[in-house]
């Protein structure tokens, strides 16, 4: 049942054009070069690349006012032209483009859309309001030049080629298994604050019944993952979801004063549920592989094996 409510996008193949947008914080004077650096490989790898008319722009500590965002956004989604729409860059403003995003004409003309970190908001809204998985994957001006050789394949294997990839996590990548055990769900989530703001309570929140949830965390204190995961617990989300994959938590183990490390509050807060958890950085912010993972597409998690199994492809 979940395969047939799913409206895959068409793969992205050499040649097609993708278009490059500013959902949230503005390109500022540092981001430039590594903006152009980020173009610059997509065309290497032999995508065309069009940026968006406001992708500078600036207003306050967004990179144009809303409606401007917005436009961008739709243009982009209405120009047949465009075959993928990536995000340039993060921050905290991405959320309030949800309520302007045509969704009827992503309906009418469905593509991928890939973001990170603040984009975590309208990829899940996406998924809830058009049955379109979307990616959790690199930004142009942040996470594509960093990414390490064999992230940068696997991405491309998941947007163009249509595999049924297998995320493994072992000793050298620092994965752990917290709760054994065997889950199948609709992959959800991204970024945990950006997932928790931006759709926890609202209309683009996406059902969380059975799902597979995913997060990673940008160099929070101990004490504010804490609080973040009792909420999750408090809202109801734990007696719903069937797995839990904890990606990189940026600076958590860093931070010695706490003396607490990140896996005991993941136990502490998981202890009364029954559904297997796995500690699998490999995807996040910061030192860490980079991973792009799909949003509304099934998988299988198996916690004893440290295995995360795409049900069916991406794309068509």
């Amino acid at each position: 049942m979940i395969e047939q409510q799913i409206r895959k996008p068409k793969a992205v193949k050499k040649g097609d054009t993708i278009g490059v947008f500013s959902p949230s914080e503005p390109i500022v004077d540092t981001r430039v070069d590594r903006l152009k650096s980020g173009v610059e490989l997509l065309e290497k790898l032999g995508f065309n690349v069009v940026l968006a008319p406001g992708l500078y722009n600036h207003h306050f500590y967004m990179a144009g006012t809303i409606e401007e965002r917005a436009k961008d956004f739709n243009n982009f989604i209405n120009d047949k032209n465009i075959k993928m729409i990536m995000t340039s860059w993060g921050g905290k403003s991405s959320n309030q483009l949800l309520e302007l995003i045509d969704y009827d004409a992503l309906n009418s003309n469905p593509k991928l859309i890939c973001g990170f970190s603040d984009p975590t908001s309208f990829l899940n809204s996406i998924f809830t309001k058009t049955s379109i998985p979307t990616l959790y994957g690199p930004d142009v001006v942040g996470k594509l030049v960093e990414d390490p050789e064999d992230d940068i394949k696997r991405f491309i294997s998941l947007i163009s080629k249509g595999e049924r990839l297998v995320y493994y996590g072992n000793e050298k990548n620092n994965s752990a298994t917290i709760k054994g055990g065997q889950a199948k769900g609709t992959l959800l989530g991204g970024n945990l604050s950006s997932f928790m703001i931006g759709l926890l309570g609202t209309q683009f929140q996406p059902n969380l019944d059975g799902a597979i949830l995913f997060f990673e965390a940008g160099s929070p204190k101990p004490g504010e993952i804490h609080q973040m995961l009792t909420y999750l617990r408090h809202y109801g989300v734990f007696n719903k979801i069937a797995g839990l994959i904890v990606g990189n938590i940026g600076g958590v183990e860093k931070r010695k004063w706490a003396k607490r490390p990140l896996i005991d509050i993941i136990k502490e807060e998981t202890k009364n549920y029954d559904f297997p958890v796995v500690s699998m950085p490999i995807f996040g912010h910061f030192d860490c592989p980079k991973a792009s993972i799909p949003i509304g597409i099934p998988a299988m998690l198996d916690a004893d094996t440290l295995t995360l199994t795409l049900a069916t492809s991406l794309v068509k």
